[in-house]
């Protein structure tokens, strides 16, 4: 990431720091972040596909309840 942010593309620096350099912190913030995103990332995709298989997604489907709205307000709140 610090090659690609840092030196090539030049959004953030890539060492240094100065006084409320908030712009210093952002580049190991993102590093440090992507790691634990990516495992909640898959946990939700596997419990969304298995609720998604489930018989009442079927039938809310049926009933012409729109797709988004069936992931959004049922599919969710079983997931968590």
């Amino acid at each position: 990431m610090a090659l690609v942010f840092g030196s090539l593309l030049k959004w953030f620096p890539i060492s240094g720091y100065l006084n409320n350099g908030i712009i210093y912190l952002i580049l190991p913030m993102l590093t440090l972040a992507l790691r634990p995103l990516a495992i909640i990332a898959r946990l939700t995709r596997s419990s969304m596909l298995d609720v998604l298989s489930q018989d009442y997604v079927r039938t809310a489907r049926a009933k012409g309840i729109g797709y988004w709205k069936v992931i959004l307000k049922t599919c969710f709140k079983k997931c968590s």
